[in-house]
């Protein structure tokens, strides 16, 4: 698929703050570098490794400049006109932004379509960072499960906290109700918020939570 008329939704994820991929250019740069360095010095197995490490971080660039293509491939044109469309005054969360059709993540070289006919599940993640056994920090994100049962993670907006007290509002409180809002009308299936019982089915008989979900996506629209 051919993005190159997509403006709206390129120019909102070059808005969004979140890996740009120069890092790996950098390197991969680097690592060329090296690679000729290391030959030029005789040192045959240092710029074989070098050599290795190059490929692998060129070829995630055309990779990753390929994903939105690749990720918007599974939804018809109107869907895609529709992204489109909505991505201008789409509202952002975290390194995503929400539409009708699609969360659409920002990733290093370009970005990622989830289809919302493919969401099940959305729930918030937090994980504490210890040091030699103490908790010294929270980060926080929002997990977006798929149809197939991939987990897509999205990076909350303040996304790191040192502290938060009991019952204090999580950074993704306010983003998952954004996308709530968002998809609701058109998805009323989609389960939203975190219990065992949901990640066991998940787990163990996805089938029967896709088609519980594509059931209420039916009967709500």
């Amino acid at each position: 698929m051919n993005t190159k008329d997509l403006v709206n939704v390129k120019n909102k994820l070059k808005e969004i703050r979140g890996e740009t991929g120069i890092g790996m250019i950098v390197i991969a740069v680097f690592m060329t570098i090296m690679v000729f360095t290391g030959i030029a010095g005789g040192v045959i197995p240092a710029a074989l490794i070098f050599g290795i490490i190059a490929v692998v971080c060129w070829s995630a660039i055309p990779r990753g400049m390929g994903k939105l293509a690749k990720t918007l491939a599974g939804l018809s044109q109107d869907e895609i006109s529709r992204i489109e469309q909505d991505a201008a005054a789409a509202p952002v969360v975290g390194n995503a932004f929400v539409t009708r059709d699609a969360v659409v993540k920002k990733v290093p070289h370009g970005g990622e379509a989830i289809p919302a006919k493919d969401i099940i599940w959305i729930y918030a993640k937090e994980t504490t960072q210890r040091a030699y056994g103490i908790a010294v920090g929270r980060s926080f994100s929002t997990q977006i499960m798929d149809r197939r049962g991939k987990i897509h993670e999205l990076r909350a907006t303040g996304a790191k906290t040192r502290k938060r007290k009991e019952g204090e509002t999580r950074p993704t409180d306010a983003e998952i109700q954004t996308i709530y809002q968002v998809l609701h009308q058109s998805f009323p299936g989609i389960v939203y918020g975190y219990k065992p019982e949901l990640a066991q089915l998940a787990s163990k008989n996805l089938a029967t939570f896709v088609q519980e979900v594509e059931k209420r996506n039916a009967a709500g629209r």
